[in-house]
């Protein structure tokens, strides 16, 4: 319902009630009796709504004050029905004068009053239904008798005089035992939705005036218990507007308080926690920002360190390319002709000592093995063959030359390899590991044989490096050669990544090694 909806709802209510207290005055003037029939019929049928909505609704209440006040207002809605037969001018009760209804006018007060200070205790407790109705059938049955039949129950009117101090006093304590329920009420309002307590607290508020009323009036039909009966009817509205029809209109805000109260607080932190979830998401977004800023930063430093590794590698090849040319073409050179002078430093002196030509001689061979050595180390620093004779045959060309210098035996098989046409910072690369693998075995593994294999698996080429050496720890050697930057292991891994490849070591303790690299075929470019 819109907002203009509501105002205009509550203006045509508040315009029917007036009109609706007019009609009953304008009753009460052509017959009291009517007036009082109307008002105190009006009060029961509230009195059994009451108790009908609490009443069917007893299994899914969870607040138990609604329990409660429904079963006591079917025993005061009982308590007004007898007080309206009995009085003055029905006839129901002959014999009775005024006194009748006024005793019962009190005895249902102070079962209400009463009722309503102990109704708030029941909040949150269990109520026993069953000894509750026997409670007040017996308390009932109490008053009636103490009236009727034993007549021991005290005068509250008598004719001529008017209102008894008994009466007076009654009336006085019924109100304060209102007040003292209103303050409960207030007290356990986290129990109740705040139209509804509003309502109660209004209503208790307009029947203590009820009964401030009631104190005044000399003879039943009074202006003082007009006004009494007025403000009874209003109080009664009052509970019906907080009771029946929030109970059958807006049931959650009577019947399941509590359900609500758990609704509205989950809503409340479902409320909450999508709004955390939004400042985390928003904060997990400038985080996931933030990180893909590094990892392209960070990505473009390894790609930046890659490029400057692949420059530093071709770098090295360039270099051990001049060196092995100054070695072979310079210096190995220069040794061969010192060597042919040694050689030929005689042939014009037929008569040299022995001994001079002895000594010769051997610097002679000297010379003939520095060479051998700087052709070697030439070799080694740049393998001429690799551009003429292609990886296979250099490989198996330097296997065969590693094992006749060092004594150990090298076996090498290629599968695959006859057709392919690698580009050179491949064949390079694998010329390298396979030169770097078996002078790491010569120096550490203690090994007598070394198998090494190139077999093309498209798209990749393995390189496999097995010896039958003491073998070693690979996690821990591989540790102490990042930390002392040492060049065999490291060197092998470095070289694998720069060509996108991935290098596998396993070695187990007198069980020698296996190298097993793989890295993409690249063709050399053609152009």
């Amino acid at each position: 319902m819109t907002k203009p909806n509501i105002i205009s709802y509550k203006y045509a209510t508040t315009v029917f009630w007036i009109l609706v207290l007019f009609g009953l005055y304008v009753t009460s003037l052509y017959s009291y009796l009517l007036f009082h029939s109307i008002a105190e019929i009006f009060s029961i049928i509230v009195a059994c709504g009451i108790f009908m909505v609490a009443w069917n609704s007893r299994r899914f209440l969870d607040n138990n004050y609604l329990l409660f006040v429904g079963i006591a207002y079917l025993f005061i809605g009982f308590l007004d029905l007898v007080h309206a037969l009995a009085y003055k001018g029905m006839g129901v009760f002959p014999g009775y004068a005024t006194n009748l209804p006024t005793q019962l006018w009190i005895a249902t007060r102070y079962t209400e009053s009463l009722s309503l200070l102990i109704a708030p205790f029941f909040v949150h407790r269990k109520l026993k239904t069953n000894f509750v109705f026997i409670s007040y059938v017996a308390g009932v049955a109490l008053v009636l008798s103490s009236i009727f039949y034993r007549s021991i129950f005290p005068d509250c009117f008598i004719e001529g005089v008017g209102l008894t101090p008994f009466k007076k006093i009654s009336e006085y304590i019924i109100a304060l035992i209102l007040l003292a329920s209103i303050a409960l009420l207030i007290r356990k309002r986290e129990a109740f939705d705040r139209g509804v307590l509003q309502l109660l607290v209004v209503s208790l508020i307009v029947t203590i005036g009820s009964e401030l009323a009631f104190t005044f009036y000399v003879h039943a039909y009074g202006l003082s218990n007009l006004i009494g009966h007025f403000f009874k009817i209003i109080s009664f509205v009052l509970i019906y507007k907080a009771i029946i029809q929030t109970g059958l209109v807006n049931p959650y805000n009577l019947l399941f308080r509590n359900l609500k109260q758990s609704e509205e607080k989950l809503r409340k932190a479902r409320d909450g926690l999508e709004k955390r979830v939004r400042e985390r998401t928003a904060e997990l977004a400038m985080a996931n920002k933030q990180l893909g800023l590094e990892i392209e930063e960070r990505k473009r430093a390894e790609e930046h360190i890659f490029a400057l590794s692949q420059q530093l590698m071709k770098a090295q090849e360039i270099e051990r390319q001049r060196l092995s040319c100054d070695l072979h073409d310079n210096l190995a050179q220069d040794l061969s002709t010192i060597k042919i002078g040694l050689d030929t430093l005689f042939d014009d002196q037929p008569d040299g000592s022995a001994e001079k030509r002895q000594k010769v001689s051997v610097l002679s061979e000297m010379t003939k093995k520095t060479i051998m050595d700087v052709r070697n180390l030439s070799y080694d620093l740049h393998p001429g063959d690799l551009d003429q004779l292609g990886l296979v045959q250099t490989v198996r060309r330097y296997c065969e030359e590693f094992s006749a210098r060092n004594g150990l035996e090298v076996e090498f098989l290629s599968v695959g390899m006859d057709d392919t046409n690698l580009d050179f910072d491949t064949e390079i690369a694998l010329y390298r590991l396979m030169q770097e693998g078996l002078t790491n075995i010569q120096r550490h593994a203690d090994a007598s044989k070394v198998t090494i294999r190139l077999v093309t698996s498209f798209p990749n080429i393995i390189l496999r490096i097995q010896d039958n050496g003491k073998g070693f720890p690979v996690k821990r050697r591989l540790h102490e050669a990042l930390e002392e930057k040492r060049m065999g292991l490291r060197s092998m891994q470095q070289r694998v990544a720069l060509l996108n490849g991935k290098i596998e070591i396993k070695s187990h303790h007198g069980k020698g090694t296996k190298i097993v690299v793989e890295v993409p075929y690249k063709e050399k470019n053609s152009g």
